[in-house]
């Protein structure tokens, strides 16, 4: 419960889900598929003919993560691998209608991509960025392999610690995911799934720290790492069940903390942070309390509202609030009943 909250609720994975984006639709896919090749191993004793179904379903999602986002395409290697990992010591049999069910999924789902981009390129394995023109704002694309070259350790900080992108400012709980891997990576029987975590968000960072565009335009934070969001949260879920009373301070205090920072997030549209400012300090809050809030562009389009923000418009959220404090009662109430059973 722990690690979904702080997914969903305390970092930037908030103020991406109400964007029409691609990037949690993508990392939703990696996810779901790593999740069904982990339940894929565990169920395969128990419920037979699951590794036929979880097969197509890790097939499709780990293709369709690349047909919304190429960028996803090594994620979805690396959890392809981990998958492999798992079923290795199964019988020929079993490993084979896994395998077949996979390679089935994924074929069917990346098809309409390669139709798309044959109709539009002559080619099913051409892409629209091949195409970026020579000048203005896409010159960059034209710099290593479509815009990518290799780490800079400026745009790492940047995307990290950097007033107007970093993550640690948007989610300061994050601070702890390095930790939260370790405990996970320290716990028997788990090394494999630590691994597969850790190597899916290497390859993130590394690769938006080697994008010329790494800023990624008008963005609340560093938007080409949200796929690995999930990933890395999911390890919170041990270093909470295995905190002490001082760790589980610490972790509920950053928790609280980020997540007033991601309703701010979802709340504010998204600012246009320039070169030297915070995005949370000098452009979220103040716009939060200001009534620069997304709602306001709907409000001005169907009831004809004033053109200036005003801090009126934070009664918009008002039904936000009552949904997230229902929502947490009956999470606690469920919790309760799960620790009255257990004893």
């Amino acid at each position: 419960m722990f690690a979904a909250l702080t997914y969903g609720l305390a970092t930037p994975a908030w103020a991406w889900s109400t964007a029409f984006q691609g990037h949690i639709l993508a990392g939703s896919c990696l996810f779901l598929a790593f999740a069904s090749l982990y339940y894929l191993d565990k169920m395969r004793e128990s419920r037979p003919g699951m590794e036929i179904a979880l097969g197509l379903a890790a097939g499709a999602l780990l293709s369709w993560a690349v047909v919304v986002e190429y960028t996803a395409v090594v994620a979805s290697v690396i959890i392809a691998l981990y998958g492999l990992s798992k079923i290795r010591a199964w019988e020929s049999n079993k490993k084979a209608r896994a395998l077949k069910a996979a390679f089935a999924a994924s074929v069917i789902f990346i098809l309409p991509l390669l139709i798309y981009n044959y109709v539009a390129f002559d080619s099913p394995f051409s892409t629209g960025y091949l195409y970026s023109p020579d000048v203005g704002i896409f010159t960059g694309m034209k710099v290593g392999f479509h815009g990518i070259t290799y780490p800079h350790p400026e745009r790492f900080y940047g995307i990290f610690f950097g007033g107007m992108r970093g993550l640690f400012w948007l989610s300061p709980i994050l601070l702890l995911a390095p930790l939260a891997i370790y405990r996970w990576w320290r716990t028997p029987g788990s090394k494999g799934e630590a691994a597969a975590v850790t190597a899916i968000a290497a390859y993130y960072i590394l690769w938006n720290s080697s994008y010329f565009y790494w800023y990624g335009g008008v963005s609340t934070g560093p938007r080409f790492i949200i796929p690995m969001l999930p990933f890395i949260c999911l390890p919170f879920a041990l270093l909470w069940t295995g905190a002490g009373a001082w760790l589980k301070r610490g972790l509920a205090f950053l928790f609280m903390l980020s997540f007033f920072i991601s309703l701010i997030s979802a709340s504010v549209r998204p600012p246009g942070v320039r070169e030297g400012q915070n995005v949370v300090l000098e452009m979220l809050i103040p716009g939060f309390f200001d009534g620069d809030i997304t709602q306001v562009i709907i409000l001005r389009l169907f009831i004809g509202t004033a053109d200036r923000c005003s801090p009126d418009m934070l009664l918009t959220l008002v039904p936000l609030f009552v949904v997230l404090i229902l929502g947490g009662l009956y999470i606690w109430k469920l919790l309760g009943q799960e620790k009255l059973s257990a004893q």
